[in-house]
């Protein structure tokens, strides 16, 4: 009761492909009428970063080259085995292999369509963390922009780690902190 966590309604929250997770968890329950009254997206990991439809000047057209990508990947947190595995499983191209093919837009496909996310009323406040030292940093920041587009400035807040791959929650207690109040105070 000191805590006093859950005042209700439906969280969603997830680290790294759990956040991914959740964003479609999150999705499916809004295109379902179901009610989602917050998502926590801690260092979520998609395959690419630029849509047609948003545009940044620091982003590229291919995961395989984001400014986080070359400045974070051969480094041992994480590993480089691992960044690869990652990848390859959300593009389905090995990590050579910098072809057209496997320049892909997050938001073509049906999960992350920005008209899909257009379409769906009352869009929930979102807390997205990002890591300065992650190979993925990059490839979160346009969905930040496209959301803050459809749903508005206020309704997601973004955190922005000093630490690789969800290793804030260990190295970074004020980023830590800071999502614990943000998203405490949410629920």
């Amino acid at each position: 009761t000191s805590v006093r966590l859950g005042g209700g309604g439906l969280h969603i929250g997830g680290a790294s492909a759990g956040a991914t997770l959740s964003l479609l968890a999150g999705q499916k329950a809004l295109q379902d009428a179901i009610r989602v009254d917050s998502l926590l997206l801690d260092t979520l990991v998609l395959p690419i970063q630029q849509s047609q439809r948003v545009k940044d000047s620091s982003s590229s057209t291919s995961v395989f080259d984001s400014p986080s990508y070359r400045r974070n990947f051969y480094t041992r947190v994480p590993p480089v085995e691992w960044s690869n595995w990652i990848v390859e499983a959300l593009t389905g191209c090995e990590t050579k292999d910098k072809s057209s093919r496997c320049r892909q837009d997050i938001f073509g496909g049906n999960a992350l369509s920005i008209e899909d996310w257009e379409q769906l009323a009352d869009l929930p406040p979102v807390i997205m963390v990002t890591d300065k030292g992650c190979t993925f940093r990059d490839t979160a920041l346009p969905f930040i922009q496209m959301y803050k587009n459809i749903a508005g400035e206020d309704k997601i807040r973004h955190v922005d780690a000093k630490a690789s791959h969800s290793l804030h929650l260990l190295f970074d207690s004020d980023a830590s902190e800071q999502i614990a109040k943000l998203w405490g105070g949410l629920i």
